[in-house]
């Protein structure tokens, strides 16, 4: 008959792990769950109104292709319901198509009301594209053009936003946006 020896240390590693893998689990499972938003959700006291744009829709009907042949700075792709968008950082634009397979001059333009943005925030209903060099975030709003397509038009801004605002996030809980600016100090 065979027996199998263990050593002390296996058996002390053994009985680490089994520690180690039910504390993980007790924990876990008593965590605390978040809880749902309350609806609607109203932020106080965090609310900030905006400036709005006067802008001739007119000029949506013919919607720029992108006229650059490469990305330049490339800073976010996101996809909003069944489009795609990407900030083109050193051109100056934001592009949008609905796929990602088509060569970049079939992308339409968004906007090129941008000075080095990087990156775009949607809820579904707005837009919002930090506009660095400009202190300000820019907001558009889908609508549809005269010839039927859907076309995004600049709504509203928020002018000294602070020090180049460089990242903004839609937080779907809270119904919220929020944007982080650049934080330092340039001595030239």
């Amino acid at each position: 008959m065979n027996t199998i020896q263990i050593k002390p240390n296996a058996i002390k590693k053994i009985k680490l792990s089994l520690f180690v893998l039910f504390t993980g689990i007790l924990l876990t499972a008593c965590g605390r769950k978040r809880p749902e938003p309350e609806s609607p959700y109203v932020p106080e006291n965090f609310l900030a109104e905006s400036e709005r744009l006067s802008f001739d829709r007119s000029l949506l009907n013919a919607i720029p292709n992108n006229p650059f042949p490469t990305l330049s700075v490339p800073t976010y792709i996101t996809k909003v319901e069944d489009t795609y968008f990407i900030v083109d950082c050193y051109n100056n634009q934001v592009i949008y198509h609905d796929n990602l397979t088509d060569p970049l001059y079939e992308w339409l333009v968004m906007t090129g009301d941008i000075s080095m943005g990087h990156t775009l925030a949607s809820d579904g209903f707005v837009y919002l594209i930090d506009d660095t060099e400009k202190n300000r975030i820019l907001v558009m709003e889908k609508e549809i053009n005269a010839g039927g397509h859907p076309v995004f038009v600049p709504t509203q801004e928020f002018n000294g936003i602070g020090n180049r605002p460089h990242y903004i996030v839609y937080d779907k809980y809270t119904d919220t946006f929020y944007a982080w600016r650049l934080c330092r100090n340039i001595s030239r």
